[in-house]
């Protein structure tokens, strides 16, 4: 219940040893940061290029909340949840360069979702896995060759991440803002529904 709407993940959700929701810094969840508007479709890929092109710039430190549009799909449905687009392991790689304090997006997870348990072995969906081939000509392994790889390489590396980011969102793209999303403080929890909030300074 705690991975479902908008919510923070723990560094534990995705590796052992790594600290659980009640173990991470509370003020690693506010501070200043920038909604950057980019647009994807279905099953699409957010690139470093894409990062980089974004604006307001991301500079480090920020909170980078990305909207790609995909949160007015949201529901309990296939189209939010398994064919949305997202990040992987390239974009996990350039925020963590950049030295971001966090990472939010509009879709389902800090992950593609083929880079999740719905494709990845064992899939939850094996459906998918042909539907990719016959849409794309490749196969799901080809292209999404890691498990998770975003959640992994940014929640070890001290960026904090919300999923399912959504509400008023649209009317603060392309702002600058101060962003706060605070968790339960939930005794050894893998993650923690958040009341996300961006504040806009006139």
């Amino acid at each position: 219940p705690m991975h479902v709407a908008t919510h923070a993940d723990a560094p534990v959700h995705v590796e052992e040893e790594y600290p659980y929701i009640d173990e991470v810094p509370i003020e690693r969840y506010m501070g200043k940061g920038v909604v950057v508007d980019i647009p994807k479709k279905k099953w699409e890929v957010i690139t470093p290029e894409d990062l980089e092109k974004a604006e307001p710039s991301i500079e480090p430190g920020d909170i980078v909340i990305i909207h790609t549009g995909w949160h007015r799909f949201w529901g309990d449905n296939l189209k939010y949840f398994v064919y949305s687009p997202g990040l992987y392991k390239e974009a996990a790689e350039w925020l963590v360069k950049k030295r971001v304090k966090g990472v939010g997006v509009d879709n389902q997870a800090l992950d593609h979702p083929l880079g999740t348990r719905i494709a990845q072995p064992p899939p939850l969906l094996p459906w998918v896995l042909e539907e990719y081939k016959k849409e794309t000509g490749r196969e799901v392994y080809e292209d999404f060759p890691y498990w998770e790889p975003a959640h992994r390489i940014l929640l070890t590396n001290g960026v904090v991440g919300w999923e399912n980011v959504g509400g008023d969102i649209d009317k603060v793209v392309g702002k600058r803002c101060t962003i706060i999303g605070l968790p339960t403080k939930w005794i050894k929890g893998d993650g923690s529904n958040v009341r996300l909030v961006a504040i806009v300074e006139k």
